[in-house]
């Protein structure tokens, strides 16, 4: 190759100092080129790394900022269709990588998917006017609760290059948004799609105990349902090559010896439901912000700033690593390990 020519090249010839490469230099430089490579392809193949997924990343975050900040009565327009192209992209990169396509029954993907339904439905006027309301509170509740809460605890970022990282941070972020729009513009909204959305003398109609009731209502369903799922099939799912949620934490977080040490419980289907009281628990505690920014609008506004601001932060911690770290820790690495190789020819 080119790289080893130009090796060859230097080992044979004098360097700027006066001296040629020892051979122990050149494989030692050849190794580390090696090394970088492979760190290359694995954000081109995992990541999606290409000039085009940059590209289209960067220019999806002013294009809906300029629906926001223009057109707010179409937003939720393109949160629905955006949502419709995110998930499934999501859903190919966590199945090739990760073996992960179960991921998508976690309450934030479950509950995306249904919103970007609804949505399609508002906009066809097949959704029942009665529970017209009634899903929007499960919208508003759930994007101000679960799904914005998720965004920092997860530490979602602004990374424009990858489909995976931009569809995690789209349906956890956006939502909130798309439910600004609907509460502080709900005369535009009623003006350009008349009868999709409460207007502003329903809103103000709604005590906060439905906005509370019908969000955990909503996830309560699916925690019924995912649990009795999880509690059977789904902690057995890895042994068959099938990655969860649960077992990706489980794994990454050491549940096993953590819940173990504080409870004494030792089976993997009881780590299992103490996993999912922990989720019920927290999220009981994200409704109840939810409720505090449907009555008090600032809070909602600050919530959004705050999200941006944290997705921001941690996308520019991942390109900092990405640009400056990462390549520095892969040769030293490298490096190391020739060190310690008891055959190593030393560098």
């Amino acid at each position: 190759s080119m790289k080893s020519s130009l090796l060859e090249d230097d080992c044979s010839s004098p360097d700027r100092r006066g001296r040629a490469l020892s051979a122990a230099e050149a494989e030692g430089i050849q190794a580390a080129l090696e090394a970088v490579d492979k760190e290359g392809q694995q954000l081109q193949e995992q990541d999606g790394l290409s000039q085009m997924s940059f590209f289209l990343g960067v220019l999806n975050v002013p294009f809906l900022c300029l629906v926001l900040a223009w057109l707010p009565d179409y937003l939720w327009i393109a949160y629905c269709a955006e949502t419709f192209f995110l998930i499934p992209a999501f859903y190919v990169n966590v199945r090739r990588i990760y073996n992960g396509a179960l991921f998508l029954l976690d309450f934030c993907w479950v509950g995306s998917a249904f919103f970007a339904f609804y949505f399609l439905g508002l906009m066809f006027e097949v959704v029942p006017m009665g529970l017209r309301e009634p899903l929007f509170l499960v919208f508003y509740a759930s994007a101000l609760g679960p799904l914005g809460w998720a965004c920092i605890a997860l530490h979602n970022g602004l990374i424009f290059h990858s489909a995976q990282k931009i569809a995690s941070l789209f349906i956890h972020m956006s939502p909130t948004f798309v439910a600004w729009t609907i509460v502080y513009y709900p005369e535009k909204l009623a003006d350009t799609w008349p009868g999709r959305f409460p207007n502003r003398d329903a809103l103000q109609e709604i005590r906060l105990s439905e906005v509370y009731a019908y969000g955990f209502g909503a996830y309560f369903v699916w925690l019924v349902l995912h649990g009795a799922w999880l509690l059977t099939d789904g902690i057995h799912c890895p042994e068959r090559g099938l990655n969860t949620v649960f077992a990706d934490l489980y794994d990454k977080r050491n549940l096993a010896k953590m819940f173990e040490q504080r409870t004494g419980l030792r089976s993997l289907r009881s780590h299992a439901a103490l996993y999912l009281m922990i989720h019920c628990f927290l999220c009981a505690l994200c409704f109840v912000w939810s409720v505090l920014c449907f009555r008090f609008v600032v809070l909602h506004m600050v919530f959004g700033v705050v999200l941006f601001l944290s997705s921001a932060w941690a996308g520019a911690g991942y390109y900092e690593y990405v640009m400056a770290r990462k390549y520095t820790k892969v040769v030293r690495k490298v490096l190391e390990d020739k060190r310690t190789k008891p055959d190593a020819t030393p560098l």
